[in-house]
């Protein structure tokens, strides 16, 4: 028996999609890039389409991750939380978090 395929690059493979709280479902993917490598791509959204879109519209303006994107192993970890808790601010604008969860990760930030 033969093992599948791999993913041709530049593809998706199979959406998997579950609620994992009231109201927020999880839309996950592996994604085979240009390069060779297979990246784990979710996204998050109020209703089981709305997270299937978000991945849908990730995967359309995906950009290949870059070592020199800012972050290395001399970076800074209060460097790399600030990164991170301004995309979660965006999205916390973007309703697909709370501005409650934003207040607790800057307190423990």
């Amino acid at each position: 028996m033969m093992g599948r395929p791999p993913l041709s690059l530049g593809t998706a493979g199979k959406f998997n999609v579950k609620e994992e709280a009231p109201n927020s479902w999880c839309a996950r993917c592996r994604y085979r890039d240009y390069d060779g490598k297979i990246y784990h791509v979710e996204r998050y959204g109020q209703t089981r389409t709305k997270a299937e879109n978000r991945l849908k519209e990730a995967l359309r303006d995906w950009v290949s991750p870059v070592p020199s994107a800012g972050i290395s192993r001399d970076t800074k970890l209060r460097e790399v939380a600030a990164q991170w808790f301004k995309e979660f601010e965006q999205d916390a604008a973007s309703d697909y978090r709370s501005w409650g969860s934003v207040d607790t990760y800057r307190s423990r930030l």
